[in-house]
């Protein structure tokens, strides 16, 4: 992501590029790329704000799996 900003896309497009738009691309927007009601929602919870510093994607505070919550210690 830090390297589609780079080459000029906004933070913004770059998080959808690499969430949505790739789930659409292999046909499984249906069930991943966003966060809805009966989707698979596996996340990271960051310590930042990614849309005004892309780089925010690397404070990765803890990791939500399969409804676990992992946090930085933990991994």
């Amino acid at each position: 992501m830090v390297m589609f900003v780079d080459a000029g896309l906004t933070p913004y497009e770059a998080i959808r590029a690499a969430t949505i738009n790739v789930a659409k691309l292999v046909g499984v927007d249906h069930a991943l790329g966003t966060l809805e009601v009966g989707k698979i929602a596996d996340m990271v919870v960051l310590d930042g704000d990614p849309l005004a510093n892309i780089t925010d994607i690397f404070n990765v505070e803890a990791t939500i799996k399969d409804g676990n919550i992992f946090t930085i210690d933990e991994m």
